[in-house]
């Protein structure tokens, strides 16, 4: 089976150029993020370049339902997870209660 790399905020910055990387190793990638836009033109733009499968979720991974609909890609495209890139975050500071 072919490699699969997660990474999450890969709607531009880091997340973007790391999906790079892989694609140029020939993984498929699956893209996360909140922007459904931004995803589709880096998936676009990575698919120009590269022929590998490249999936998209447009979520918010701070929600239940964002880890949710990652794990139902994975498991209704029977991909097989190699790496997970967790680039997906915010920069707030303070007392955080969960």
């Amino acid at each position: 089976m072919k490699e699969v790399a997660i990474i999450t905020g890969a709607s531009g910055g880091i997340g973007f150029e790391l999906a790079l990387l892989f694609a140029k190793k020939d993984i498929d990638i699956l893209l996360a993020g909140r922007n459904k836009h931004k995803l589709e033109i880096a998936k676009n733009t990575i698919l120009d370049k590269y022929n590998i499968n490249v999936f998209c979720v447009a979520a918010d991974l701070s929600l239940s339902d964002g880890r949710e609909a990652i794990y139902n890609c994975v498991t209704n495209n029977h991909l097989t997870v190699t790496y997970l890139i967790n680039n997906a975050g915010f920069g707030d500071y303070g007392l955080w209660i969960y």
